[in-house]
């Protein structure tokens, strides 16, 4: 800590303290024994309580009492007003959190195929939470099932059957997998559909060979 010696503590006794006006209260500077501005030896400001400071057009910072759609007081508490955050306010930003599918699938070249549908965060990373999933195939997209001569869960649960060999109701495993055999029982095109949450998705034309 530096020490003042008696000449330079005696030039500051001499000095003389004013108020200067910045818009957000005082702020103290000081005048020497000769009337000079030497700048301002303390920057402190006085703000009212539960003020904010904004900068204006003129870069100057002004005390502004927040209004609208949230407040905030003197401890930092920020409050949102009742009824504000709206489901239209919201909507794109909980578009891209909400879980989605995504449907593959591997042709096993004998009329069969291994189909994967995984449960994703906004982010298309995998959920990694159970859901209840309805999948279904179809001979044409986004049509009603139609029965194959065999549609089995690999990974996952099998909740309850809707139709036979063609529409399933499946918990997924704790990574919001669920793997699924399809058995076409010869070379074709088929389509899956899973339904979440009562949004479909369409694995798109899934083309199944046999040699």
């Amino acid at each position: 800590m530096a020490v003042l010696d008696a000449a330079e503590k005696a030039k500051i006794d001499k000095m003389h303290p004013v108020a200067e006006d910045v818009g957000l209260g005082a702020r103290l500077a000081y005048l020497d024994e000769a009337g000079l501005y030497t700048g301002a030896l303390s920057d402190a400001m006085v703000l009212a309580e539960a003020k904010i400071v904004i900068g204006d057009a003129g870069s100057d910072g002004l005390a502004q009492t927040m209004s609208g759609d949230a407040t905030i007081i003197a401890d930092g508490t920020l409050t949102i007003g009742a009824k504000k955050v709206t489901v239209a306010k919201s909507a794109d930003a909980i578009q891209d959190l909400l879980p989605n599918v995504a449907i593959s699938a591997v042709d096993g070249t004998d009329g069969t195929a291994a189909i994967t549908i995984q449960l994703q965060d906004g982010a298309d990373n995998a959920l990694g939470a159970r859901g209840l999933v309805r999948a279904w195939v179809t001979e044409t997209d986004w049509a009603a099932p139609q029965a194959q001569t065999g549609f089995s869960v690999d990974t996952g649960t099998l909740i309850r059957t809707l139709t036979a060999n063609a529409d399933v109701e499946v918990a997924t495993d704790a990574t919001g997998l669920i793997e699924l055999t399809l058995d076409h029982g010869a070379a074709g095109s088929v389509y899956v559909i899973a339904e979440l949450d009562g949004v479909l998705y369409s694995s798109g034309e899934i083309v199944i060979t046999s040699v």
